[in-house]
């Protein structure tokens, strides 16, 4: 059987809350990339990788993070494979666009956890 891994999508109000975002998890041992500004608005978005297993504990530990910081955890997909090798640290991203990393970030689209968690407010 193939590992699933699991992409997390986090956004956060600022650079600042973003890059505290980013270091917070990736002192808990997840991958993380290097924040970036959202294709659109003003928020920034951190993502994170974990086990498809692990998803749903990772899923309540980013939603807190970042609910604390201003942001909003809005869920994630999978793909098969193993986790990425390599991720940008929480320091501020190079000039150009890493040869690993899209150069056009995800839209924010309007994740299952968002959609869930204003029904259940």
């Amino acid at each position: 059987m193939e590992d699933v891994t699991y992409e997390h999508y986090t956004y956060l109000p600022s650079e600042a809350a973003a890059q505290a975002f980013a270091a917070d998890v990736q002192r808990r041992g997840v991958l993380v990339e290097a924040p970036r500004p959202a294709a659109t608005g003003t928020d920034w978005l951190v993502m994170t990788y974990t086990a498809f297993d692990d998803r749903s504990a990772w899923a309540d530990t980013f939603t807190e993070v970042a609910e604390r910081l201003g942001g909003e955890y809005d869920g994630g997909g999978s793909f098969v494979g193993t986790l990425p090798t390599a991720a940008a640290s929480p320091a501020p991203a190079p000039a150009g666009p890493e040869p690993s990393v899209p150069s056009t970030p995800p839209a924010r689209p309007e994740g299952l956890w968002s959609r869930l968690r204003r029904r259940l407010r």
